[in-house]
C-alpha cells in the first residue's frame, strides 16, 4: 500500500474591476485577476490575466457586447451598481497536475454577442459567440475496473488520482432565453453547441493521460430558476439543471456564468441576509450546494470505466460582508 502525500500551498489572489462610461450608450470594463503561489518556487507560480469589456446600447433594449475574462467570469457590469451583495465560491483554486507541480488556470475567453429586451422588459433573449484559450486547466481522471481481472486492476493502479493539464481551444455559440414570473421567480433558458474537449475512448492497453481527451462537437443544455424572497424573509434561493447527452469536460462555462454552475445534474444555491445589530456592514449566509445527486462524467468499454468530474456532492457554506 502508498501513503498519501499531503500537500500544502499558500495561494495569493487579487481580482480588481472598474468602469467608465466614455459617453451615454458606450460602457468600457476593465480590470485584471493577480494569484501566486506563496513561497513557491514552481515555474508557475505567478498568474495574471486582463479583464476587458466593452458595451453599447444603441436602444435601451439592446445591448451589443465583446469582451475579454478569464476563465470563470462574467464581464456585465450590472453588478458594479448593484447594492446587493455579489459573492460566490469561485475562486482559481491551485491543483497538482501530473509530475506534482501546481499550476495555474489561465484560460481565457474572447467573446461577442448581443442581448434583447422583449416587450416591457420582463424578458429577455442573448446570443453569443466565444473563443477560448485554453491554458493550465486542471481536470481530474479516475480509472475503475469494472471487472477483478489483473489487467484492469494495473489499468486502475496507473490511473488511479490523474489531474491533467489541458491546453489548447474551444468555440461554440449559446443562446439564452429569460423570463420574470411575476414579483419573486424568474425562469431561465439556455443552450450551448460548439466544439470542444471530451472524453475520448477507452484503451486499456494504453491510458496515459495525453490520450484521455480529444475535440469533438458538444452540446449542452440548462435551465435555472431564482427565488427572491428578499422582500419577505431575505432569502434568495438558486436551482440550476443542467443536460448533456456526452461526457463533456468544459475548460470554461459556455454560459459564462449566468446559470452560475456548470456541475453535472442540479445544484442549489441560497443566500440568506443576515440582520445588522448595528455594525456598519451588511452581511450574508452562503450555501452552495454541488452536483446534488453524485454523479460524474464518464465512458467505458465494458472493462474499464473513465471518469471525469469537477467534484462529487459537495455542500459549502460561509459569510459574506459588505461594508
Amino acid at each position: 500500500a502508498t501513503r498519501a502525500r499531503t500537500v500544502t500551498i499558500d495561494q495569493l489572489s487579487l481580482s480588481a474591476v472598474g468602469q467608465w462610461q466614455v459617453f451615454q450608450p458606450l460602457i468600457i470594463i476593465y480590470g485584471f485577476d493577480y494569484a501566486r503561489f506563496v513561497g513557491s518556487t514552481t515555474r508557475h507560480r505567478e498568474s495574471i490575466l486582463p479583464r476587458l469589456a466593452f458595451q453599447f446600447s444603441p436602444t435601451t433594449g439592446l445591448h451589443l457586447r465583446a469582451a475579454l475574462t478569464p476563465a470563470e467570469s462574467r464581464p456585465a457590469p450590472e453588478g458594479l451598481d448593484s447594492e446587493d451583495i455579489q459573492a460566490s465560491f469561485e475562486t482559481q483554486a491551485p491543483e497538482l497536475a501530473v509530475g506534482g507541480e501546481p499550476m495555474l488556470d489561465r484560460s481565457r475567453r474572447l467573446e461577442f454577442g448581443f442581448e434583447r429586451l422583449l416587450g416591457d422588459g420582463s424578458a429577455s433573449v442573448e446570443a453569443s459567440a466565444f473563443y477560448d484559450i485554453v491554458s493550465g486547466h486542471r481536470i481530474g481522471i479516475l480509472a475503475l475496473p469494472l471487472e477483478a481481472s489483473s489487467e484492469t486492476q494495473a489499468a486502475f493502479q496507473q490511473v488511479a488520482n490523474q489531474v491533467q493539464s489541458m491546453q489548447g481551444a474551444a468555440r461554440g455559440v449559446r443562446m439564452m432565453y429569460a423570463r420574470r414570473l411575476g414579483d419573486q421567480v424568474t425562469a431561465s433558458f439556455g443552450y450551448s453547441f460548439g466544439r470542444g474537449s471530451r472524453l475520448g475512448n477507452v484503451h486499456r492497453s494504453d491510458l496515459r493521460p495525453s490520450h484521455f481527451l480529444r475535440q469533438g462537437f458538444f452540446q449542452v443544455a440548462t435551465a435555472k430558476v431564482d427565488l427572491d424572497f428578499t422582500q419577505r424573509t431575505g432569502t434568495r434561493i438558486s436551482t440550476v439543471v443542467r443536460l448533456s447527452p456526452d461526457a463533456v469536460v468544459f475548460a470554461i462555462d459556455p454560459f459564462a456564468g449566468q446559470m452560475s454552475i456548470y456541475d453535472p445534474n442540479i445544484n442549489v444555491y441560497v443566500t440568506q441576509e443576515l440582520p445588522q445589530l448595528g455594525l456598519p456592514f451588511r452581511w450574508q449566509a452562503l450555501v452552495d450546494i454541488r452536483n446534488l445527486l453524485n454523479q460524474l462524467n464518464g465512458v467505458d468499454d465494458g472493462a474499464v470505466q473513465l471518469v471525469s468530474s469537477r467534484s462529487y456532492r459537495t455542500v459549502r457554506g460561509g459569510v459574506a460582508l459588505r461594508w
